[in-house]
C-alpha cells in the first residue's frame, strides 16, 4: 500500500433533489460528510474538500474551488487532483456514507497499471468513487478544451480499468454505493446509523 494517499471528497453539487446540502445532514453523531472523510481515514494521509462553498470550514481542511465553473462532477475532480501534492489519490463524494476502505483496498490493488481504478457494479460506472492518479490531469485538460466534461468519457481516454464491483464482495453490501440523493435514501441511511 502507498504510504501517501490524498482523500478527495467531492461537495461541490446542489443537492437539488434532497433541498438542503445533503453533506451537512446528520448520519448518527455525525454529518454526512464527516463520516464519509472517517471511511477514508485508514488509507489517506491528508485530505481535499472539493466546494464552490464556506459551508465545510468547520472540517478545517483544505476546500478547493472549481477552475471550470458549472462543468460539474469533473471540474471538481481536476480541481483537487490540481491541488493535491500526492501521485495517488482517492476520490469519493460526499453522499456516499457506506463506501469504506475495502472497496478502496479493492481498487488500489490495481493501481500500479492504470491512472485510475473505478469500480463498475453491473453496467454502471461509478465515477464519483475510485483512485485517481495525478498523471490524470492530463486528460482532464484535454477533454475540458473540446467541451467534454463526462467523466467516464475523460477516463475512457485515460484507459482506466473500471473494475466489475459486486455490493456485497464489501462491508455494506447492497448499500455499499447508495447515494443519498432523495428522502428516501437518507431514510435507509439513517435507520442504518441509528441502529
Amino acid at each position: 500500500m502507498k504510504t501517501e494517499i490524498t482523500g478527495i471528497v467531492l461537495a461541490g453539487g446542489k443537492s437539488s433533489r434532497m433541498g438542503v446540502n445533503k453533506a451537512l445532514i446528520k448520519l448518527g453523531e455525525l454529518t454526512v460528510i464527516e463520516n464519509v472523510i472517517n471511511n477514508l481515514k485508514p488509507l489517506c494521509s491528508c485530505f481535499i474538500i472539493s466546494a464552490n462553498s464556506a459551508d465545510f470550514d468547520f472540517l478545517d481542511l483544505p476546500v478547493v474551488p472549481d477552475v471550470y465553473i458549472e462543468s460539474g462532477p469533473a471540474a471538481g475532480i481536476h480541481a483537487a487532483l490540481r491541488f493535491s501534492t500526492t501521485e495517488y489519490n482517492l476520490v469519493v463524494s460526499c453522499d456516499s456514507p457506506f463506501v469504506t476502505p475495502d472497496v478502496f483496498e479493492f481498487l488500489l490493488a490495481d493501481s500500479a497499471n492504470f491512472l485510475a481504478v473505478i469500480p463498475q457494479v453491473g453496467s454502471a460506472i461509478e465515477p464519483m468513487i475510485g483512485f485517481y492518479s495525478r498523471k490524470m490531469l492530463p486528460y482532464f485538460e484535454i477533454a475540458f478544451s473540446e467541451g467534454i466534461y463526462s467523466p467516464p468519457k475523460i477516463l475512457k481516454s485515460a484507459g482506466a480499468l473500471f473494475k466489475k464491483s459486486e455490493p456485497e464482495m464489501f462491508e455494506h453490501s447492497e448499500l455499499t454505493f447508495l447515494n443519498l440523493n432523495t428522502e428516501a435514501d437518507l431514510v435507509i441511511a439513517q435507520n442504518y446509523f441509528n441502529t
